[in-house]
């Protein structure tokens, strides 16, 4: 795809896109009381428009009725002064104008316009490739706590965390580590889950506290919520430009 068309898909996307979130944020305020999940899957259906749009439509022939037939105007008959016949075909000479040369302007005008294109590509990839390079250290680091964290030893705790898992349908339970560099409970892992849990909330939480902290943490799993997370993940990277993709993916976290 020529640089044209790769920014023409761009704004294509985001204009579409964009009305999109427009009208999901006139419901979501117009009806307050909408449910959380309605509401979380609505945002993620805009940052899902937000990706299709950069799909290429394909090209659907029509079919169109045949030409009509129009019968050949009649030849012009030539008209004779004094009925007179004139004695040969009068051809058109050279003009005695010369030709205009060539006019350079358009040829400029294009190669400014490319250069734009071009300078735009080179942002957009750049700012891509910028905030692709924070995710990739963000998940490095994430596997690097994930990997010192020790697994919870507390009966009770793991206790609370099977029933739980009994009661949501999970069949493969996941790993409950305990970790001091987290601040706040969270999972991770996409093949291998694991529910991360503050060393320093162990000791500060009540067993009701801990219980429902692991049942949010496992929800997440029982929904895909790391597999549809991609969808808003990857919506705000590529259209890191549109601040209305930035709205779509930060109310779909709060929903």
């Amino acid at each position: 795809m020529s640089g044209w068309g790769i920014v023409g898909t761009l704004v294509r996307a985001s204009l579409e896109g964009g009305l999109f979130v427009v009208a999901v944020w006139t419901v979501c305020r117009l009806f307050p009381r909408l449910p959380a999940a309605l509401r979380c899957g609505l945002w993620w259906a805009a940052c899902l428009k937000l990706l299709l749009g950069l799909v290429p439509l394909p090209a659907v022939r029509l079919p169109l009725l045949p030409a009509v037939e129009r019968a050949a105007p009649a030849a012009e008959q030539p008209l004779y002064v004094g009925n007179v016949a004139p004695s040969r075909t009068l051809t058109p000479g050279p003009s005695p104008f010369p030709s205009p040369p060539p006019s350079q302007g358009e040829g400029k005008r294009i190669s400014f316009r490319e250069v734009g294109v071009s300078s735009v590509l080179s942002l957009w990839f750049l700012g891509l490739l910028i905030l692709c390079g924070k995710a990739v250290l963000q998940l490095r680091e994430t596997q690097r706590i994930v990997r010192s964290a020790e697994p919870v030893r507390e009966g009770w705790v793991r206790a609370a965390f099977a029933a739980i898992c009994e009661r949501l349908g999970i069949r493969r339970a996941p790993d409950l580590r305990g970790s001091g560099e987290v601040r706040t409970p969270q999972v991770t892992g996409l093949a291998q889950p694991v529910v991360l849990i503050p060393r320093a909330g162990l000791e500060r939480m009540t067993p009701p506290e801990i219980a429902m902290t692991l049942c949010h943490e496992l929800v997440h799993l029982r929904r895909k919520d790391l597999w549809l997370g991609w969808v808003p993940a990857l919506a705000h990277r590529i259209f890191f430009f549109h601040p209305l993709a930035a709205l779509a993916a930060r109310e779909y976290a709060i929903a």
